[in-house]
């Protein structure tokens, strides 16, 4: 009886989550089945600025690069119910694409083998993504599913890391399939704009993912108040969930802090990216699995005036204020996007034809 009554409220749970992605999918017309599409999958509708900026740069991408094509984006709440979805407009000439970030791995957890499961001869192809398995027993045997899972699908999955390190590791661990390398989605956005800037911009985080103690932030932000007057002391997540409907005023709202500022100190991979875009100054701190580090010198080790600590020498406020001084205020040139994306507008080509 207490398993039963246990049973009952998820079951209740699970019927309502599938009530509400048919009311979603039912948005849909079934005359798009005829219809060449592409389905963007686990797009967020959360607290995380950087994971909604990547949604909105990979529709910026594809409208740039394919506008003829039918952009459909599924939440991430929906995707465990995506066969409804599938089952009445999916046809055999359409491409599935999924949401880049960090989310290949056990550490932040993805649909991505249940939707193997629901995909027929359909290719799959990932946005930019870093690979996100722990170095325990769990991470091992999370390793091993998906390789075997991968595997299945051979060169109809194409997987685009987006930094060197990730690159070796899934050349590694998914050898069947296509591995490619490219910049995070957001690099290919420009959003500088003419704003005076006027603040020292402190952006950083408080999880898993923090590798600065907690005493060294406070001496930063403490020695930072001493010496400049306007200290913003921010983070690129927020305390309320970002619609898909309000994805781009959220985040001009957060960039426009990354334009008003004269420096960045942060550690969270889309502060060091927001800053780039933004034309800002930036002194990065690595996180805990290094993506921070490795994307800046995979693409950006060029850039005098954006500059990274690696967490092994994240020891001394001292070595902050010191990089502060050399770079706040400096020029911080476009990002030269030049042929770094040619790779994946190839997958995506090849796989619309």
């Amino acid at each position: 009886m207490n398993q039963l009554k246990k049973m009952i409220p998820q079951t209740w749970k699970t019927v309502y989550k599938q009530h509400k992605a048919k009311v979603y999918f039912s948005k849909f017309s079934a005359s798009l089945k005829d219809q060449k599409k592409i389905f963007i999958l686990g797009v967020p509708e959360f607290i995380n600025v950087g994971d909604c900026a990547i949604a909105y740069a990979e529709m910026e991408f594809l409208k740039k690069f394919f506008p003829e094509e039918i952009l459909i984006e599924i939440p991430s709440q929906f995707v465990p119910y995506i066969q409804f979805l599938f089952k009445k407009i999916l046809n055999e000439e359409d491409l599935v694409m999924e949401q880049g970030g960090g989310n290949i791995g056990n550490i932040y957890k993805g649909d991505h083998i249940s939707i193997i499961d629901k995909i027929d001869s359909q290719q799959i192809i990932y946005f930019p993504q870093t690979s996100t398995f722990s170095k325990d027993n769990e991470g091992d045997g999370a390793r091993n599913i998906f390789s075997k899972k991968f595997s299945t699908m051979g060169k109809k999955l194409t997987i685009t890391a987006r930094e060197n390190s990730t690159f070796d590791d899934f050349k590694q661990l998914f050898p069947t399939n296509n591995i490619i390398l490219t910049p995070d989605i957001v690099l290919s956005l420009n959003k500088r704009k003419q704003i005076k800037r006027q603040d020292i911009l402190v952006c950083l985080r408080n999880d898993i993912e923090q590798t600065i103690p907690d005493n060294l932030k406070q001496d930063i932000i403490i020695n930072l108040q001493k010496k400049y007057k306007n200290i913003n002391i921010s983070d690129t997540v927020v305390n309320y969930n970002i619609t898909i409907k309000k994805r781009e005023e959220s985040l001009e709202k957060k960039w426009d802090e990354f334009r008003k500022a004269r420096v960045v100190i942060t550690d969270r991979l889309h502060g060091l990216i927001f800053s780039v875009i933004t034309g800002t100054p930036c002194i990065a701190l690595d996180n805990f699995n290094g993506k921070v580090s490795s994307t800046y010198y995979t693409w950006l080790s060029h850039y005098k005036n954006i500059q990274v600590i690696r967490k092994d020498d994240i020891s001394d406020f001292k070595n902050v204020l010191n990089l502060i001084d050399e770079v706040i205020d400096q020029e911080v040139p476009n990002f030269e996007i030049g042929n770094k994306y040619d790779l994946l507008l190839k997958a995506i080509s090849n796989a619309r034809k």
